[in-house]
């Protein structure tokens, strides 16, 4: 048996980002400053945009644009429950309530149907996820909510470089988060972008970021008085030019990155035809391009005579790594204990959060790395 091990991700850094990284360690300047301005004039020429904020991650990007969408005490916000609980725990840290909506069991996308039924007068934002780097259909969305007043945030952590009927997404949306950690498609270590349609929502958020004085040091060095003034109390949740130094380079290999993501993703989708108990979730039936952040796969656990954890520790055990992609939100203890769910109010999300998982996925990975995790899977299905 072969004894390296295989992790469920790896980011893929070159000698571009280490030497840009070094420039800044060099250069005296390592926060805030000209290397994060450079990263966000790169997503205003990618998407076309008229701006961009750069944060210090995914969730800081969410919690900022929830303040400026005056989240509050007596809101709601409808959410999939197979998402990362920050996102739900930004809602609830608001004083607003997350409602957490069922998914579809082919695509693991939230149901516009689950939307139509748990919109009302109290909703302030719904928060689609792109899951795995397949696009949600935001034009159904759209048309269930009308002409009420309902901000339509698209979670984009697994969806940079993916689109929506021929548009990438971030391109065209009222408001969307995109995230750098590690394990996503590009990375600047931790970080993450918002992007809004909305120029005051924008102004307002920039200024959050930096504590509410809406200057970063940089800018009061170099393009303003040194002197600040306080618009309202803010975050601590700045890029650094040491993370956008990764960031710089890593967008623009993205286009690279998704297509050696791609190759990998549909060979998996052959290999894995042959092993009963291992299916792929499946494609959306409208125009898109998948960014392929993760593959993920359901288990027949009844036809595998394991719980998904007996079966994550056999594959570790042959040096396969595997990651969850996600636990059903409503069913950990915080949210069913506080809002009294239990797994029959969203079966889908119930069943598939005991049940997928996300496959080994990322460019280093090789065919022979491939080869082994099927043998793995074959292995433990048996």
């Amino acid at each position: 048996m072969n004894s390296q091990f295989i992790p469920f991700s790896r980011p893929t850094i070159e000698a571009e980002e280490i030497n840009e990284v070094i420039d800044s360690l060099t250069s005296g300047w390592i926060s805030t400053g000209p290397k994060v301005s450079r990263l966000e004039q790169l997503f205003l020429q990618r998407l076309n945009v008229k701006d961009s904020l750069a944060v210090s991650s995914g969730t800081a990007a969410w919690h900022i644009l929830a303040r400026c969408l005056d989240i509050s005490p007596g809101d709601e916000v409808i959410i999939p429950s197979i998402t990362w609980p920050s996102m739900a725990n930004v809602v609830e840290l608001l004083g607003a309530t997350p409602v957490f909506a069922d998914v579809d069991k082919n695509t693991v996308l939230m149901k516009p149907s689950e939307v139509d039924r748990l919109l009302n007068h109290k909703t302030k934002a719904i928060l689609p996820v792109h899951f795995a780097g397949a696009p949600a259909d935001i034009d159904a969305y759209k048309a269930i909510i009308a002409n009420r007043k309902v901000a339509i945030v698209e979670d984009a952590a697994h969806a940079i470089g993916s689109q929506y009927k021929g548009e990438e997404i971030g391109s065209n949306s009222d408001a969307v988060i995109f995230s750098f950690h590690p394990t996503k498609n590009i990375t600047t270590g931790e970080g993450g972008l918002l992007i809004c349609k909305d120029s005051n929502i924008m102004n307002r958020a920039r200024s959050l970021s930096l504590n509410g004085i809406g200057k970063s040091a940089w800018e009061r060095l170099n393009k303003s008085s040194a002197s600040y003034e306080l618009n309202e109390p803010g975050y601590k949740y700045n890029m650094l030019d040491i993370q956008a130094a990764l960031g710089i380079h890593q967008l623009q290999k993205l286009d690279k990155f998704i297509e050696a993501r791609t190759q990998l993703a549909e060979r998996y989708q052959r290999l894995l035809s042959g092993i009963a108990a291992v299916k792929p979730i499946g494609l959306v039936d409208y125009s898109f391009k998948h960014s392929w952040h993760i593959f993920v796969v359901k288990l027949d656990l009844h036809l595998m005579g394991m719980s998904r954890n007996e079966i994550i520790d056999k594959l570790k055990s042959l040096h396969i790594g595997v990651g969850v992609h996600f636990e059903a939100v409503h069913m950990l203890r915080y949210y069913r204990e506080k809002y009294n769910y239990s797994p029959l109010d969203l079966p889908v999300s119930t069943e598939l959060g005991s049940s997928i998982i996300s496959l080994p996925l990322h460019p280093g990975l090789t065919f022979s790395d491939q080869d082994r995790v099927i043998n793995a899977l074959q292995s433990v299905s048996q």
